[in-house]
């Protein structure tokens, strides 16, 4: 059952994001929160959206019901990806001390977040838009009351994150200091809930930040140690994050680019940011409600008075709590005079009916997760049958192999933890993006240039034009060329595995080799990838068969798996990789080696000189019409340059390495 709920889970996460590549029109990771981090849902600076699987906001929802919650955290993350300004948040991050930082983040993301969800209609709407409402109300109802709050500040965020879900607040200050601050930090707060630009937003979160130093300075200056290092007010602050269920704030997105005046005339305020309070001066009041108030203050001078600043300031901290509502007014109003502090409140402005998700919401996320449940199953039968396929057998490589009988072993690569490939997949392709659809559109336009050429032979077709010309020429007749087919072509990569490719240098070309499978995928090019070792496991000669002219999901998943291991027996597995290139139907046939230096197994220690024998190899697939590329990554690049002439390529950081082989691949096709 457990193994069923986490394959439910990823593919869950593969329906967000599909749905943010539908209305962004571009591709990003959503990944699981680490347990070590106190956080419901975040965006990195990948960018990535992160989502926590099970939190207190979920215990106790039925299994729907809590998908929809998390598709309203997914929307609130993608919403924030839109409308908040990261930079210039950090920005003034790092105009503080380290220690005032964390607090500044909190507060930025409690102020942000009804802020986005009343500008959230402007880009979606629906199932999506209602989840996001739903999420916001389910992390309203499981707000504890301010008054569980152990110190002041903690009364005063618990307060602030009630007021940003737009509920009333619960319970009610126990210190006057909390009380106090937050009603001093309330108009901006609700002036950051309906503005509509993200830099003026964190400018009133840094004004909340200021103001409310005196509630939590002393303890973050004298506990902060480091940035690395977290304080017990650290901790605390992760904790209240995810009590409150606030994202911590990224370090990538630059907020909406739309003008701020547009956006106001789009966002909707009717819900979830529309708050429906006034600030009354005691004079405005009537008899009645003149009455109420002196009532409610008369109890509140009883209070103990705190002290924030200095001892001066004393005296002005005094103050009463409780809220007052007239009667025939739909609006909540917070009562204020220079001597006497009210309460804030807000109505309750969540409809039960409409911001409870409905049955059909439910069903539309299940369905999402169905989809992708019934494509996986599709892709993997898909995978399976391409699978079955076993790596090609060729007992005689060569003749001069043939007498020393060298072992070679080839092994189909498996999947051992599909969703970790997911990731890792997802991560380079994600990086990638930009490059491999230029790469794509590239190679596609130059596709595209194929057609009849007409050029000028001493026979055919007269050229009336080329006849009547001035200069003396014998081809004055047309013909007809054929296309010479470019994009008819099949790829054979191999990469070395051999232990000095460990670390960078395999990392770098396994983005390669994805970035490729993207392109090729994309281009409906067959590729076949394959990685070659040798002297280990019983064996002269190994190879990793990893996609295998397929683009199915599952096999392009496996060259997550690309690593390295002893030495490389270069010749023989060039010879091997052209074999199967050979039974390809395709009009071109190209094969790319990436390798780090020269040959080096215990078959060239002793029975031939693998410089030779490698440059033999390339030069009988060559010979077979096969385009052979190499590819240096290491610092034999000397060697490797002689073996493959002037198809070669020296790449020195990840980034080069794609788009060098790219650059190299397109000049090749070019000249068929």
């Amino acid at each position: 059952m457990k193994k069923k709920k986490d394959s439910e889970w990823l593919y869950e996460k593969q329906a967000m994001a599909k749905k943010y590549l539908g209305v962004k029109k571009k591709r990003i990771p959503i990944r699981d929160v680490p347990e070590e981090i106190n956080q419901v849902a975040y965006t990195s600076s990948e960018p990535a959206i992160y989502i926590k699987k099970d939190s207190l906001f979920t215990k106790g929802l039925d299994d729907h019901k809590a998908r929809a919650f998390r598709f309203g955290l997914f929307t609130k993350e993608m919403a924030r990806l839109e409308f908040t300004n990261f930079n210039y948040q950090n920005k003034l991050a790092e105009t503080l001390e380290p220690y005032e930082r964390n607090v500044f983040r909190l507060i930025c993301s409690i102020i942000e977040e009804p802020a986005i969800e009343s500008l959230a209609p402007t880009f979606i709407g629906g199932y999506l838009l209602q989840s996001l409402r739903y999420a916001t109300k389910r992390v309203y109802d499981c707000a504890v009351p301010i008054d569980s709050g152990k110190t002041p500040f903690e009364e005063f965020i618990l307060a602030l994150q009630q007021f940003g879900d737009m509920g009333p607040l619960k319970g009610s200050f126990k210190t006057p200091a909390a009380r106090t601050i937050f009603y001093r930090c309330s108009p901006c707060a609700s002036d950051a809930v309906e503005e509509t630009d993200a830099i003026k937003r964190a400018d009133l979160s840094l004004k909340i930040h200021q103001i409310s130093k005196p509630l939590w300075e002393t303890e973050a200056k004298s506990t902060y140690i480091d940035e690395k290092t977290l304080s017990e007010f650290e901790k605390l602050l992760s904790a209240l994050s995810m009590i409150t269920g606030k994202s911590s704030m990224a370090s990538a997105g630059f907020g909406s680019t739309i003008d701020p005046e547009e956006l106001e005339e789009e966002a909707d305020f009717s819900k979830g940011a529309s708050r429906k309070t006034t600030f009354k001066e005691v004079n405005d009041l009537s008899e009645e409600e003149k009455e109420r108030y002196d009532e409610i203050t008369k109890e509140d001078e009883e209070d103990e008075t705190i002290s924030l600043k200095e001892e001066e300031e004393e005296d002005e901290l005094s103050g009463g709590s409780g809220s007052l509502s007239a009667d025939g007014n739909d609006e909540d109003f917070i009562i204020y005079d220079e001597t006497h502090k009210g309460d804030l409140s807000t109505i309750k402005d969540y409809d039960p009916i409409e911001d409870e998700i409905d049955v059909k919401g439910c069903d539309f996320f299940d369905k999402l997760v169905r989809t992708e449940l019934e494509l996986a199953e599709v892709e993997e039968k898909a995978a399976t049958e391409t699978s079955i396929e076993k790596p090609f057998d060729f007992p005689e490589i060569d003749k001069k192999y043939k007498e020393r009988s060298y072992k070679c072993k080839n092994i189909t690569t498996t999947l051992s933890n599909r969703e970790n490939a997911v990731l890792g997949y997802n991560k380079v392709a994600t990086e990638f993006a930009d490059l491999i659809h230029n790469s794509y559109k590239r190679l596609k336009s130059l596709f595209a240039e194929e057609a009849e050429e007409t050029v000028y032979k001493s026979s055919g077709k007269l050229s009336l034009k080329k006849s009547m010309s001035s200069t003396v020429s014998s081809k004055v007749f047309t013909k007809k060329v054929d296309p010479k087919d470019k994009s008819n072509m099949a790829v054979m990569l191999v990469i070395d595995e051999s232990g000095s490719m460990s670390g960078t240098r395999i990392q770098r070309a396994k983005t390669a080799a994805i970035n490729l499978a993207e392109i090729f995928k994309k281009l409906n090019i067959p590729l076949y990838v394959m990685g070659f070792t040798s002297d280990t496991e019983g064996a002269d000669v190994i190879h990793h068969h990893y996609a295998m002219w397929s683009s199915a999901t599952d096999d392009l998943l496996k060259l997550t798996s690309i690593h390295a291991q002893a030495n490389n027996f270069d010749g023989y597995s060039v010879r091997y990789a052209s074999k199967i290139l050979e039974k390809r139907p395709e009009t071109h046939k190209v094969m790319i080696v990436i390798s780090d230096g020269q040959p080096a197994c215990n078959a060239y220690s002793y029975a031939m000189d693998g410089y030779s024998d490698t440059k033999d190899a390339i030069r009988e697939a060559r010979g077979k019409n096969q385009n052979v590329l190499g590819v240096a990554i290491g610092a034999d690049i000397e060697t490797l340059q002689k073996m493959y002439g002037n198809d070669f390529v020296f790449i020195k950081s990840s980034e080069d390495l794609f788009t060098g082989i790219i650059n190299k691949f397109t000049l090749m096709v070019k000249k068929w």
